[in-house]
């Protein structure tokens, strides 16, 4: 007689797509939930039960009620227990904070130093329904040092128009693969005194990658074959400052994610190294207007590779470029 065995592990199975087919209507989690969201925060003395308007963004006191009631009814009353619940236990998975599911209006960050996968993760959609919108976001001041990229700006397909509408980047120096990388669609991101020193990435790029090219901005590196559409990039007073022979540009567009205008006022590579290729790879990607009114041009070899110039709809402010053994004239 055999042992009684489960199913293999490599058997597919389907299991319910959402946290939320996992929790009956009738679980303890949603009594909690409905309890915690009728309480008024503020006159029960929580300190923090609105959202400070600078800084960066913290846990929503309900949530963290949430948990604690949560522990509090199955005995778990150590904070480490309550964190490794987060990571394991689907029930608290549910309740847990999860960051901000809604619509952001504003997001202030200032003087701060990271060492970290990223400096900010802006995300409005995961792929369900459920869709957010992100107004306004300002980050000055910070420096740092960034595994996967500085901004990791979405997840997935499918987010809404301009869904991060605003982005304002200004006085940061920031060593990363990649300062933007871009997975949602997107209205004004504007880099101002923003120092790139571009790094080899600590994690894998998803494919298709059809190149390694670190940028100010590109397409994201992280979750493959994502399309974005942005309405607006400007570059003021930045600089590439190259502490190595890695290969980058401003803007890398692949899959094809398209920028309506792109406008550099003030761009430098920096660094003992030879000129760069380009400074748009929007091979596979396309820009409507492109406006250059200030670029060190010698560092860069081309504004954009030839074959490529059928993918820019307009390029307007002359600028002189130097190229290796002749000139070019936009």
């Amino acid at each position: 007689m055999a042992y009684i065995e489960g199913e293999q592990r490599g058997q597919h199975t389907l299991f319910p797509t959402t946290l939320d087919e996992l929790i009956s209507k009738d679980h303890v989690c949603r009594v909690i939930e409905a309890f915690v969201d009728r309480l008024d925060m503020a006159k029960l003395g929580f300190v923090r039960s609105e959202p400070a308007e600078t800084g960066r963004p913290g846990y929503d006191p309900r949530d963290l009620l949430k948990l604690y009631l949560y522990g509090y009814l199955w005995q778990i009353r150590s904070s480490r227990r309550l964190e490794t619940e987060c990571q394991r236990n689907e029930e608290v998975m549910w309740l847990r904070p999860e960051g901000y599911a809604g619509d952001i209006s504003r997001v202030v960050v200032n003087n701060c130093k990271f060492n970290s996968w990223s400096l900010m993760r802006l995300y409005t959609t995961n792929g369900s329904p459920s869709k957010f919108r992100i107004n306004d976001v300002k980050v000055s001041n910070c420096s740092g040092r960034l595994a996967e990229a500085a901004f990791l700006i979405g997840l997935t397909n499918g987010s809404n128009p301009n869904s991060v509408a605003s982005l304002t980047v200004s006085d940061c120096w920031l060593t990363a693969p990649t300062i933007l990388a871009i997975a949602e669609n997107f209205g004004t991101i504007i880099l101002k005194n923003v120092t790139h020193v571009p790094s080899q990435s600590n994690v894998v790029w998803v494919p298709p990658q059809p190149n390694h090219v670190s940028g100010f901005l590109r397409s994201s590196p992280l979750y493959g074959r994502v399309t974005s559409v942005g309405s607006s990039l400007q570059f003021e007073n930045c600089a590439v400052f190259r502490n190595n022979d890695i290969d980058c540009a401003a803007v890398v567009l692949e899959n094809d994610s398209r920028i309506e205008n792109v406008a550099v006022n003030g761009l430098a590579m920096q660094g003992n190294y030879a000129p760069v290729p380009v400074l748009l790879d929007v091979g596979g990607g396309s820009i409507g207007k492109v406006v250059l009114d200030s670029v060190d041009s010698p560092n860069f070899k081309s504004p954009v590779s030839p074959p490529e110039f059928s993918n820019i709809g307009l390029v307007s402010r002359l600028v002189y470029w130097q190229l290796v053994g002749s000139s070019l004239t936009l």
